[in-house]
């Protein structure tokens, strides 16, 4: 083969990969979306946006006002308390915030737990707060799902003791260092950590050994998160949250959005940054959990500050809205309503009738012509519904009892 063919030859292989893996942004939501993208390389901007919730319900006081974690494990939802809290996780009702169910875990001390995970297998406790940077006794408890029954009441946890390979100086520095943790998911058969960076306010991601013994947790990667991380959770379908405020002024509260990202690398994929709310409305808030289908909850610690008392809360949340429907498809198994909801329409306002139908969490959603939902929201038979969109045409679900009623809400311009 002669020099000519051969350069040939390799210069339309380069050009043939290089159209197969094109990197730009890949959200058609982004201010920079590029529909020739085929690789999403972290390089979207949006406008500032606001991601509604909604109060679930306050939670068990003074039980549960140091609620640090959260998390869905057997299809229940989860809690503790940090430091000082006991070593007992709480599931509870979600629609009452009442505790139904105490499990002691009898080998364990709460030194300062502060995020939980859960794998198909196993549920972990992370013993990770270090506020001051210079705890030499940061571990991990592990324990099997399948000793975890609606009966159950003491647990016996193996142990994960961990370092953190890039700390050296072990110096108290009280909320002025950058090796404070709370944040913690599974993934990929290892667990990874968030740091919570006092200091420049930026997130080391952290891997570490789902394996009990004496381990190091390997830095892999870092964002410029732009507050404290206080909580973190992962979907099976790959959407990491990231949830914390930030110290300053009245404590705004904000969440990352990360999905999109390759080889256990974070960071590298869609990224989008969140405002929620702060501190004077929804106190300190500590934990994230996700679901599937994009949505989940929120809980908060007591916040006291000056004329401000907020109490602990279970809050819900939805970021279907701004997620590609592969994120968050359901399989939905839809049988025959029991009843079925009367919905009138007045001008821009959905009315909701049959009282008796609608379940404590009833939730409807609106999706515009294009299939983009535009409103998540729990309804009752005494919560009118303003309707967010001037497209004259629209389509709810209504979620209730485990069955799916849609329909069609027509605009009149």
């Amino acid at each position: 083969m002669n020099t000519k063919v051969l350069v040939l030859i390799v210069t339309w292989l380069l050009h043939v990969t290089n159209g197969l893996a094109q990197p730009g942004c890949t959200d058609p939501q982004a201010n920079n979306y590029n529909s020739a993208a085929t690789i999403n390389d972290g390089s979207c901007t949006y406008n500032a946006t606001t991601l509604p919730y909604y109060t679930k319900t306050p939670l068990a006081t003074p039980l549960l006002d140091e609620s640090s974690g959260i998390e869905k494990a057997k299809n229940k939802i989860w809690t503790f308390n940090d430091s000082g809290g006991g070593n007992k996780l709480y599931r509870l009702d979600t629609v009452t915030g009442a505790v139904v169910q105490t499990i002691t875990v009898t080998n364990a001390t709460n030194v300062d737990w502060e995020d939980m995970a859960v794998s198909t297998k196993h549920i972990y406790i992370g013993d990770i707060g270090n506020n001051n940077g210079s705890r030499t006794n940061l571990r991990v408890y592990k324990i099997p799902l399948s000793k975890i029954k609606d009966t159950t009441t003491v647990v016996t946890a193996s142990i994960i003791n961990y370092v953190y390979e890039d700390q050296t100086d072990f110096t108290s520095k009280p909320d002025n260092n950058n090796y404070d943790c709370e944040a913690l998911v599974f993934y990929n058969d290892s667990l990874h950590l968030f740091s919570k960076n006092w200091v420049d306010k930026q997130t080391k991601h952290y891997v570490l050994s789902a394996i009990p013994g004496n381990r190091v947790a390997k830095i892999r990667e870092t964002l410029n998160a732009g507050y404290l991380i206080t909580g973190a959770d992962i979907s099976a379908k790959s959407v990491l949250t990231l949830i914390g405020y930030d110290n300053t002024g009245i404590a705004p509260v904000s969440m990352w959005m990360c999905f999109d990202f390759r080889n256990g690398f974070f960071f590298n994929g869609n990224k989008r940054k969140f405002n929620v709310d702060n501190a004077l409305s929804m106190g300190q808030v500590e934990a994230v959990q996700i679901n599937d289908n994009g949505a989940g909850y929120i809980t908060n610690e007591r916040f006291t500050q000056f004329i401000f008392n907020v109490p602990p809360r279970l809050y819900g949340y939805s970021l279907k809205p701004y997620l590609p429907s592969v994120y968050t498809r359901e399989v939905i198994q839809a049988p025959t309503p029991a009843c079925t909801i009367t919905v009138t329409q007045a001008g821009d306002i959905l009315y909701f009738e049959n009282a008796s139908c609608l379940n404590a969490n009833a939730t409807i959603e609106i999706y515009n012509r294009l299939g983009q939902m535009i409103l998540y929201k729990q309804i009752s038979a005494n919560t009118p519904v303003a309707i967010p969109s001037s497209d004259v045409l629209l389509f709810y679900a209504i979620k209730n009892a485990g069955s799916v009623q849609t329909g069609k809400i027509i605009l009149l311009n």
